[in-house]
């Protein structure tokens, strides 16, 4: 008895400690990329739901086995404070994508605790002196866990496309036209069909002014403005992560838009709008800024107040003394999480995107404007200046191969398949999206995006990963071969081939110029495109088999000296290679050591500064290919771990008018 009356405290207040975790590192995770931090909230996330569910279970048994007693009159008070939990705090509903589409599951479980609960107060809760704290406790975990599903449901991906298709559009009246026509055409009356084209008629006026301030792209805080206009739009792009598609109208809206931003302006309203995208697919967002969602949570506090209320006042001879404590603890901690979930709803993006856009906006700017000024001072502060991470991971597969030395539990790892995870682990590094990486790309996107009057060049660019940067000069058409093969197959090929020039560059050490620039920015894309085809497969998972197969007999015909890698690149360009690797070897390995090796040669033969922007602009094509064509859903999920840049990436070519979905 002793043991089950300890279980039962230890279990509520458990419940309430990982509540209180996950409403304060819910949001961390969309800012970090540390598995730590992942991991932590992952554990918090799983615990939270079993905990209450076993405390719910081991309460209603020691409840309805027992004989009335005073002690039971908290237990059951209790009970409802676990339906409060289930319902989690509004900064995290989902730990992932698929979290969401297991809404209907989450309703299942929700009825059958709740007739738990309802047998519970049936069967012991009349007569009891607690019989109003616990039901308006009790009404206050009905709406948190039904604000739960609410949200679940509405992330889902048929949540989210069911919102987004338009209503059913017949078009024109074709047998009234037709009628009119015949109708003329009889009374011998001139009559002609003009078919106006969406993207003839929807035009935007040239002077439409600046969304946002010109700056250095260093002030990372954000104008109401800028909100406003990032949520608008995003009202219109969301539908990406559903993989719906756009219209000419949509496309030419944007890129009115974006047309007058420069690179930190373009990137700034696309990390607003991912941003609003997290909220929708990870949180309460969807459903706490609704009239609705407003009205529940004021209903849930004024519950929660009014027990607690009642409870202070109520007398409690017969209870034992830490049963109280932990009660109020439990009443105090619900408060609690209640006052942090308001502070976080009303000093959010969306109150201001809500103030700003209300028709009494004249009325309530000097609220929009306090508002924003507390966001900017917290956004000021160097953990919040950013949206997402702003990290990309980098890995090298020569430096795996020089490094990879025999580690003491090596074999352990290899009987459990865990060998290639801990290398993930063990050679993944992290560095910043910079300023400059991001004007490369920003720079080649929009000079692309200007000729999509020709349409037949349009598409092909779409489609293009390398093959345009290439043909921009003659003596560079001659490497084509490394791109047309699979698009795997090329990535590693010009991975290997950027690393063995990088490191035999004698100028890398010499003072910083444009090919500089180029040459960095050709090695980190280089890294993070081979960082996700093996850390993150499922990017690319049309390709992802076929693309790890390449990888690993790569990897097992290097077989290069281990700790120099200068001389593992001198000692890989000093074999001869003008036979076809694929005449000497056949095709039972995938390995793409040698293509590489010719192809850094071929590189090699150009001038220096000509040679890192053409690897730049192909490292720039491969991203942009990767970025197209990664599914919606995996792009969402990408969100939950810190953001990539292949997400901005692809957003920013939606709103360039370029990608797949027009």
């Amino acid at each position: 008895m002793f043991l089950m009356e300890w279980e039962q405290r230890l279990s509520v207040l458990l419940s309430l400690l990982l509540q209180i975790i996950l409403i304060l590192s819910g949001k961390l995770r969309k800012r970090c990329s540390g598995k730590s931090i992942t991991c932590v909230i992952w554990l918090a996330y799983l615990s939270a739901d079993w905990v209450a569910t076993f405390a719910l279970g081991i309460i209603s048994t020691t409840v309805i086995d027992s004989i009335p007693h005073h002690h039971n009159d908290l237990l059951i008070l209790w009970t409802p404070f676990l339906l409060l939990h289930l319902g989690g705090p509004d900064t995290i509903t989902a730990f992932s994508v698929e979290d969401n589409q297991l809404w209907l599951r989450h309703a299942l479980s929700f009825m059958l605790q709740l007739i738990a609960v309802l047998y519970i107060f049936a069967t012991s809760l009349p007569g009891s002196k607690l019989l109003f704290p616990t039901l308006f406790v009790f009404f206050s975990g009905v709406f948190k866990y039904g604000e739960r599903i609410w949200a679940l449901k509405r992330a889902s991906m048929d949540g989210l496309r069911r919102s987004l298709v338009r209503a059913p559009d017949p078009g024109p009246n074709y047998a009234k036209i037709m009628d009119d026509v015949a109708s003329k055409h009889n009374a011998i009356v001139p009559a002609a069909l003009y078919v106006r084209r969406e993207f003839e008629v929807y035009n935007f006026s040239s002077t439409t002014p600046l969304l946002v301030e010109s700056g250095d792209g260093n002030n990372q805080t954000d104008s109401p403005q800028i909100l406003t206009e990032a949520y608008r739009i995003f009202q219109t792009f969301k539908c990406l992560f559903s993989d719906l598609i756009l219209n000419f109208q949509q496309r030419n809206h944007s890129q009115s838009i974006f047309s007058k931003c420069n690179a930190s302006q373009a990137y700034k309203l696309i990390e607003i709008e991912l941003n609003f995208a997290y909220d929708i697919l990870y949180t309460k967002a969807l459903v706490v800024h609704t009239l609705c969602g407003r009205i529940f949570r004021s209903l849930s506090f004024c519950s929660t107040l009014v027990a607690f209320y009642l409870f202070l006042f109520t007398e409690k001879h017969g209870f034992q003394k830490k049963d109280i404590i932990i009660t109020y603890m439990l009443l105090i901690g619900a408060l609690a999480l209640d006052i942090v979930a308001l502070g976080l709803l009303i000093f959010s993006d969306w109150t201001v995107v809500m103030l700003r856009s209300s028709k009494h906006y004249p009325n309530v700017k000097w609220l929009e404007r306090g508002t924003y000024g507390i966001l900017s001072m917290v956004r000021s502060l160097p953990p919040y200046k950013h949206r997402w991470s702003c990290c990309m991971g980098q890995y090298s597969l020569l430096k795996v191969c020089v490094q990879d030395q025999p580690i003491p539990f090596g074999k352990f790892l290899e009987r459990m398949n865990a060998k290639e995870m801990w290398d993930h682990y063990r050679y993944t590094e992290h560095v910043k999206a910079y300023e400059e990486l991001n004007n490369f790309i920003f720079e080649d996107l929009t000079s692309k995006s200007k000729i999509k009057e020709d349409s037949a060049r349009f598409n092909n660019l779409n489609m293009s990963r390398g093959q345009w940067a290439l043909e921009q000069d003659d003596d560079c058409c001659r490497l084509g071969w490394s791109i047309q093969v699979e698009f795997n197959e090329s990535l590693l090929i010009w991975h290997i081939a950027t690393e063995i020039c990088f490191h035999l560059d004698k100028t890398k050490n010499k003072s910083p110029d444009q090919s500089s620039d180029y040459r960095k920015a050709s090695r980190v894309l280089s890294h993070y495109l081979v960082y996700l085809l093996v850390a993150r497969p499922f990017t690319m998972s049309y390709m992802a088999g076929l693309g790890m197969i390449r990888y690993g007999d790569t990897y097992a015909e290097a077989g290069l000296p281990l700790g120099d890698i200068f001389e593992a690149c001198n000692l890989l360009m000093n074999v001869h290679t003008y036979v076809p690797p694929k005449r000497v070897k056949g095709d039972r390995s995938k390995s793409v050591l040698w293509d590489a090796v010719i192809l850094a040669k071929d590189l090699r033969k150009l001038d220096e500064q000509k040679m890192w922007k053409i690897t730049c602009k192909v490292w720039i094509e491969m991203l942009c290919f990767a970025a197209r064509h990664c599914r919606g859903n995996y792009h969402a999920q990408m969100l939950s771990t810190g953001g990539e840049l292949l997400t901005s990436v692809w957003f920013l070519e939606a709103h360039l008018g370029m990608g797949v979905h027009y």
